[in-house]
């Protein structure tokens, strides 16, 4: 996570870096109270930034293994059914349906 966080801050600064040259006065000035202010008020845009982006990531993970575990039990319970049915209709015929009417 924290190499996360010190690419981000290395991107940000980069991008600061490489439009200030095309800023004026004025701009650059208003950047800087906003950077204070930021300090200032701790908004922490890049740690949060971070965070997010990794929960984010665990909870697609985590829908990816639900789908695959529903997908399982659906079979499960698809193959179960089918040998209730044999049980119930006994062996003989069962095995005289075909695929179509199981």
């Amino acid at each position: 996570m924290m190499v996360s966080l010190q690419e981000k801050q290395e991107n940000e600064e980069a991008m600061i870096l490489g439009n200030i040259k095309h800023k004026g006065i004025g701009e650059v000035q208003g950047l800087c109270e906003r950077h204070k202010r930021s300090l200032v008020e701790g908004w922490h845009d890049n740690i949060s930034a971070v965070l997010f982006a990794k929960q984010v990531a665990e909870k697609e993970a985590e829908n990816e293994v639900v789908g695959e575990l529903e997908k399982k039990y659906d079979a499960m319970k698809d193959r179960l059914i089918l040998q209730m049915l044999e049980q119930q209709m006994g062996e003989e015929e069962w095995k005289r349906m075909g695929e179509k009417e199981r």
